[in-house]
């Protein structure tokens, strides 16, 4: 009696480890996929010491950019990390308002050769959340994930043990002698 106790609570146990487990995944991309936030994963040197090789950032889109903010926008289709050094407005011959931003990375001496127009940027890089940290530390190391879903799939494999074993080994009920002198099999005593 007591191993199959141990057992229920090993299998409750495991059930919960699962269950927190996927809740923390799902928990962490929900969070890390907010509609008014973006992540990149920094992949250049230009911005040494802020920013490292491989650092993942969180991009706030709907926070328009001041000087001194980092910025992150599009250049030639590809996606550019580097802080606001001037910024000023401009009307087109159509009579449309554009924002203007001259960038450049903490790590180079000069600016950027080019303009940046409000059109291109994507939006103001902002500190990354522990929770979208650990999703991606989970995203990089699939053993670890599937170290999450171990749990639960071993309360699964315990309980089917568990339900075989008895099927296999039959019930420790005692029998009722009445039964077998019962013809409408129904007992005289508690069942």
């Amino acid at each position: 009696m007591k191993t199959r106790a141990i057992l229920r609570w090993g299998v409750r146990l495991c059930t919960l480890l699962g269950i927190a487990g996927s809740l923390a995944i799902m928990g962490a991309n929900y969070f890390s996929s907010a509609n008014e936030h973006r992540h990149f994963k920094i992949d250049g040197g230009s911005m040494r010491p802020t920013l490292a090789v491989g650092e993942v950032i969180t991009v706030r889109t709907t926070e328009s950019p001041q000087v001194g903010d980092v910025i992150t926008f599009l250049r030639d289709g590809k996606t550019t990390t580097h802080r606001v050094m001037r910024q000023w407005e401009s009307v087109t011959p159509s009579g449309k308002s554009h924002t203007l931003y001259i960038t450049r990375g903490d790590a180079n001496t000069h600016d950027d050769p080019w303009v940046v127009i409000d059109d291109q940027v994507i939006g103001t890089v902002m500190p990354t959340p522990f929770y979208t940290l650990a999703a991606v530390k989970l995203a990089e190391h699939p053993t670890v994930l599937a170290l999450l879903f171990l749990p639960l799939l071993l309360s699964l494999f315990i309980t089917e043990l568990n339900t075989v074993w008895t099927l296999v080994k039959g019930t420790d009920d005692e029998e009722c002698p009445e039964r077998e002198s019962n013809p409408q099999d129904v007992a005289i005593r508690g069942v």
